[in-house]
């Protein structure tokens, strides 16, 4: 018995990593229809008709952007719900166990690794003024902030 409760420990981490990544899998379909609905939305309520463009880039494509950092919870450094992104998910609970990034340049969903930084999932957006010029990646309300040049892939 003893034996059986080891494999079930060892492989316990193992399956919970196989449903966080097949929940990201069917929440992306999710989070690109709750975008479309919310930049829709938006652009209603501000009587806006033009669209934040996404760059059409091939996967495993490497480029070299500036990124800044942001404090989630932050109402100062995002809007007045400062934990609900533009994928209308609590990025302050999600970012516990994923790294958040915001870009307006890539689809909600895409993962994005930052040479130097490590891997982040795309689920907020930046202020339009922003445009496709940087990646803001998302930190504990409480980090120090910095930025950088840095070599990112597109996955």
């Amino acid at each position: 018995m003893k034996q059986t409760e080891r494999v079930l420990t060892c492989l316990m981490p193992i399956i919970a990593i196989l449903l966080l990544l097949a929940l990201f899998s069917s929440l992306r379909a999710d989070l690109r229809r709750l975008e479309q609905e919310s930049r829709t939305l938006r652009q209603q309520q501000q009587g806006e008709t033009s669209e934040i463009e996404t760059l059409p880039l091939e996967k495993e494509e490497t480029y070299i952007s500036d990124v800044s950092m942001y404090n989630l919870g932050d109402p100062l450094q995002t809007d007045d719900s400062p934990c609900i992104g533009a994928s209308m998910v609590n990025l302050c609970q999600l970012s516990k166990y994923i790294n958040v990034c915001a870009s307006n340049c890539f689809d909600m969903g895409t993962r994005l690794e930052i040479v130097g930084l490590g891997e982040c999932i795309v689920l907020d957006r930046m202020n339009s003024r922003y445009g496709c010029e940087m990646i803001d990646w998302a930190i504990g309300k409480d980090e120090e902030a910095y930025s950088g040049k840095y070599d990112v892939i597109i996955k």
